[in-house]
């Protein structure tokens, strides 16, 4: 039996390195918000536990805001999933800087205990890294 999925060169290697590049994202996310996650649980809060997550949330705006506006063109900060729509006209390296301020920022929020959640922003990384790449 013959595997008829990989005969031409150039699609192993884009099928590989693609892969290669999701595996890497994604363990440098899990690898931010671990170490994010662990910083602030580990440091003895006493009863100002509440300080926790607005630190978060303000270093998050801090790292985010210089990126705003070309955050905005993305559609990435308005919460909805125009940003999807926007992605395949768009420079990579916006695109990249996008993926990298959402992974910073999503680990700041969550990790140190703020409200939200991780899938939609698990899947708009996912949706961003499959623009770079198929670009």
């Amino acid at each position: 039996m013959q595997w008829k999925w990989c005969t031409e060169n150039t699609y192993c290697i884009s099928g590989s390195s693609t892969v290669l590049i999701v595996v890497f994202v994604n363990i440098a996310y899990i690898t931010v918000y671990q170490k994010i996650h662990d910083f602030f649980f580990n440091w003895s809060w006493g009863d100002k536990n509440w300080l926790k997550p607005l630190f978060g949330m303000v270093a998050a705006a801090v790292v985010v805001i210089p990126f705003y506006p070309n955050l905005m063109k993305l559609h990435v900060v308005s919460g909805g999933h125009a940003a999807l729509d926007i992605l395949m006209g768009t420079p990579a390296d916006h695109v990249l800087d996008a993926v990298i301020l959402m992974i910073i920022a999503t680990s700041l929020i969550s990790g140190t205990g703020g409200s939200g959640g991780l899938f939609m922003p698990v899947m708009m990384v996912g949706a961003f890294l499959g623009a770079i790449v198929g670009s």
